[in-house]
């Protein structure tokens, strides 16, 4: 929720997927050192957050502007959670496709 609006998480599409990884990178190293000064510095990327929001959510992307930094910030870590179990899927797979990886150690 937000405000008073339910926000749906949607899949990070292959065309978002480059502005995902440098958004959820920054905001991966923003929880392993945090502070205020910056959150605010990662959350003054705009053009960035709001796109992943945009792409990534139901919400639109000028309601997306309008949002207080720490909504955006808290709604991002959402995004990032939610698309983290379908990129361990995808490894999953593909790494049942690498030769030698279902042998059994015997």
């Amino acid at each position: 929720m937000v405000g008073r609006r339910a926000v749906e998480v949607r899949p990070v599409q292959l065309r978002h997927f480059e502005i995902f990884a440098a958004a959820a990178a920054g905001l991966i190293a923003l929880l392993a050192d945090s502070s205020t000064g910056k959150i605010l510095a990662y959350a003054k990327n705009t053009a960035a957050l709001t796109a992943i929001i945009g792409a990534c959510t139901t919400l639109p992307v000028w309601r997306a502007r309008r949002l207080p930094a720490a909504v955006v910030v808290q709604l991002m870590v959402v995004v990032v959670k939610e698309n983290s179990d379908f990129f361990n899927q995808a490894l999953q797979v593909m790494a049942s496709h690498i030769p030698g990886s279902s042998q059994s150690n015997d």
